[in-house]
């Protein structure tokens, strides 16, 4: 049983590998049978205040952590549908609103995001009284965990099925909800004692045996109707039944359009790794470019040229450089090593092209310094070497995707480019924050 924990106060225990972390960790939520998260704890991961627009902060940690809420929605999405378990406390949800530079726009944020279910109403209270819905086992568990139970908040407008109540009231402090094929369970705070190993112990068995039962109790109990009546038909139930294909078959579509929508999203998201990656990442991005546009792509083993690219009967090297700062004349020798070499083993000279991505780390509008300085250049020229930036690069496909320019005209800037290829003068005008 493998457990994830994130803020609440379940422990290490010998009898279950039980993994303390937080909720923007690199440890996938995957890995978990059972998820506890106390939601109020992981609210120092976003800067500021809540409730107010936030405006110093840095655009680029903004939109890190909106990946990290898409990334652990699509996770927790597909940890609900294996039939995985996911305890929540303190659901307490904050809304943080920051200000975009530039910009009169407004990014929201909130934990909530994560999840496929409506924001909680509630209304903090404080109190241990609890009393459970009329079944068996939520009774057992409520009454066995009567100490260790302590309710921080009321839910105004339950939308999963209770489970628990302030005693004697229609205020509920504890609901279920059945997603896909999991459970997410929102639970009253728990507090353990000095005996804590002892009783985190207890309260683990406890819930592992009550999960089981949750699930019998959230699957709604069938009719006991005989299979023969499926062969009757009663007034305008046969409208109904082609009513529903017709649904079925545009929520078909409407799936397929959405697949199609995600994939193309991410592409552009791996496009703009020409902007911001370096090492594998960034010559793969190359790599999925020059095939896109119809040249073939060789990577050379070993410590070697990055690729080769042929088209034509034309075949170019290619060195590509993720760099902090501007290229420089050492990358250009590197680059002419590989065409003698290529030269040397197979008695073509090819064509040499240096893609740099300069100034990888700097926000794209702080990209103000020269890419390729000008002591460099006098070398290039005489190598007959092409160089560019991975923006240009960028510039270069959209336009090739969108049918502004041709094949041959791509091949042609290329090839014939002696020096700094610039395809785009302005190339921050394909590009804006959001």
């Amino acid at each position: 049983m493998n457990i994830i924990n994130i803020g609440t106060p379940i422990t290490h225990l010998p009898d279950y590998q039980i993994h303390q972390t937080d909720i923007f960790s690199n440890l996938t939520l995957l890995d978990a049978d059972i998820i506890f998260w106390d939601v109020n704890s992981s609210h120092n991961k976003f800067p500021g205040s809540y409730g107010t627009i936030n405006r110093d902060v840095r655009p680029r940690t903004i939109e890190n952590l909106k990946q990290q809420i898409q990334k652990r929605k699509k996770e927790f999405n597909e940890f609900f549908k294996i039939g995985r378990t996911l305890i929540l406390t303190n659901p307490i949800f904050h809304r943080y609103e920051y200000s975009m530079s530039g910009s009169d726009e407004v990014l929201s944020l909130d934990f909530i995001d994560c999840l496929e279910i409506e924001k909680p109403k509630y209304e903090l209270v404080q109190g241990q009284n609890i009393q459970s819905v009329d079944n068996k086992a939520i009774n057992y568990f409520c009454h066995t965990n009567t100490n260790i139970l302590r309710y921080s908040l009321k839910i105004l407008d339950p939308k999963g099925i209770p489970l628990m109540f302030i005693k004697d009231t229609k205020y509920v402090v504890s609901e279920l909800f059945r997603i896909n094929n999991g459970l997410l369970i929102l639970l009253p705070n728990f507090t353990f004692s000095n005996r804590k190993e002892t009783e985190v112990r207890q309260f683990v068995q406890l819930i592992i045996d009550f999960i089981p039962k949750l699930h019998e109790y959230a699957t709604p109990v069938s009719n006991n109707i005989p299979e023969w009546v499926d062969k009757y038909l009663v007034s305008g139930e046969n409208n109904e039944i082609n009513n529903l294909e017709k649904l079925n078959k545009k929520l078909n579509e409407i799936k397929l359009d959405i697949q199609k929508s995600e994939d193309s999203l991410n592409r552009f998201n791996f496009l703009k790794g020409l902007f911001s990656a370096e090492g594998n990442t960034l010559e793969n991005v190359i790599d999925y470019v020059f095939k896109d546009i119809g040249f073939n792509v060789e990577r050379p083993e070993g410590n070697r040229d990055d690729l080769i690219i042929k088209i034509d009967n034309k075949v170019a090297v290619v060195e590509i450089k993720g760099l902090t700062k501007s290229a420089a004349e050492k990358h250009a020798a590197q680059l002419q090593k590989w065409v003698s070499n290529y030269h040397a083993e197979n008695e073509y000279n090819p064509k040499g092209i240096l893609i740099a991505n300069t100034y990888r780390d700097k926000m794209l509008e702080d990209r103000n310094s020269e890419d390729f300085p000008n002591q460099m250049l006098r070398y290039v020229e005489q190598m007959n070497h092409c160089l560019l930036t991975g923006i240009q690069l960028l510039c270069l496909y959209l336009d090739f995707k969108s049918k502004k320019i041709k094949k041959e005209q791509v091949v042609s800037l290329l090839f014939d480019t002696t020096g700094i290829l610039i395809y785009q003068e302005n190339p921050l005008s394909i590009i804006k924050l959001k």
